[in-house]
């Protein structure tokens, strides 16, 4: 079932079926000709089915004008040539406004007349430099594999008035990702900037700051501060040497990241508070995971250095749940559970809530109805 599409931006967005239906409702509006809802329904059941049948396999993402081609041509498949022929016209007007759009927004980057807004919520004008500076960082090493003004004038492409700073390194993310499929080496750079967008709202810096290290082991301390006061992190997570595990913590290990790697942990592993502020880096999550595992250690500072070690070289990762819940308020880190179901309904609907708290707290569930009584059993 098809529930993300890629953008012309190279962004990737939910799925939303109701503008293909639309689409082809305004496309037979314009031409006069009459059409009925459910045959509507069946040219987007249609389409749909012919993007499971070539996207079916694991992140493959269709693009927007994959999807219009197909409604093209089932449009024409119908006999309906002069809505098809409406539809293209359609599309190639929309191409031509939205090119002559990127023209005018060119053109006002070049007369500097377009603001971004900071992380500060400060009004400042937008400097492509800076975007320039920020590709040359992150491609260190790579410079061989990347076009670096390629890669900006399609980051420019996405700039509008008031666009926030956290905007513009999504753009970048995103430009730097679509690239992955002609180079893997794109993989470790688009890593390499998601990391840093993650360095500035963590501790408000970059791995391209003067002492930079310093000021993410200085950070490690406050973060775990800002974990316990968010209520997210035990407290007990405050009785550990924090100077001496930051000490231990390597950030060139962040470079063992790809892509996707870091994408996922940024999006569903990561601790937030209350605002949806990202509290950890990635040796910070490592860090904190190894501290929650070790917190009933005779000696918890040299264990959760020595788990740290091992996880954050990624020689050994636990399972989700650990990642998830070590170190916190709510520290379940079993990953599996069975449940035997008796003979008896008050049990049966005991076992259906006590699967619902576990799921909730990322356990995964199975049921055995080996008691259960037989089909058509007295």
């Amino acid at each position: 079932m098809l529930t993300l599409v890629k953008k012309r931006g190279g962004s990737i967005v939910p799925f939303d079926r109701i503008r293909i239906e639309t689409a082809l409702e305004k496309a037979y509006t314009a031409t006069g000709i009459p059409i009925e809802r459910s045959d509507i329904v069946d040219l987007t059941d249609r389409v749909l089915h012919t993007i499971d049948m070539t996207h079916g396999e694991e992140d493959a993402t269709p693009t927007v004008e994959y999807i219009q081609d197909l409604v093209e041509q089932e449009i024409s498949k119908k006999g309906d040539f002069l809505v098809a022929k409406a539809y293209i016209i359609y599309r190639h007007e929309r191409a031509e406004a939205r090119e002559l759009e990127q023209q005018r927004m060119v053109e006002r980057l070049e007369r500097h007349e377009i603001s971004v807004k900071k992380r500060s919520g400060k009004m400042v004008p937008f400097n492509e430099a800076d975007i320039i500076k920020a590709v040359e960082n992150v491609c260190q090493g790579f410079e061989k594999c990347v076009d670096m003004q390629d890669i900006v004038a399609k980051v420019r492409l996405n700039i509008y008035d008031g666009i926030t700073t956290s905007e513009i390194n999504k753009a970048m993310v995103m430009t730097l990702k679509t690239q992955i499929e002609h180079d893997p080496m794109f993989s470790f750079v688009s890593a390499r900037f998601l990391i840093n967008d993650i360095y500035k709202e963590v501790i408000g810096t970059d791995e391209f700051t003067n002492h930079f290290v310093q000021l993410h082991k200085k950070g490690f301390k406050e973060s775990v501060k800002a974990g316990v006061a968010a209520k997210r992190l035990a407290p007990e997570l405050l009785n550990f040497d924090l100077e001496k595990l930051a000490a231990a913590i390597d950030t060139k290990r962040d470079k063992l990241f790809q892509y996707m790697g870091v994408q996922i942990l940024t999006d569903r592993y990561f601790l937030r508070d209350a605002k949806q502020k990202i509290l950890e880096t990635p040796q910070y999550f490592w860090m904190r995971v190894a501290m929650g595992i070790a917190l009933n250690e005779t000696d918890r500072d040299a264990v959760a250095i020595n788990f740290y070690n091992t996880i954050s070289q990624m020689l050994y990762v636990p399972s989700t749940p650990t990642l998830l819940h070590s170190g916190t308020v709510h520290p379940q880190m079993s990953s599996c559970f069975l449940t035997t179901v008796e003979d008896d309904l008050k049990h049966i609907f005991k076992c259906v809530g006590d699967n619902a708290q576990l799921a909730k707290w990322s356990g995964g569930v199975a049921n055995d109805w080996t008691n259960i009584r037989g089909t058509n059993a007295l």
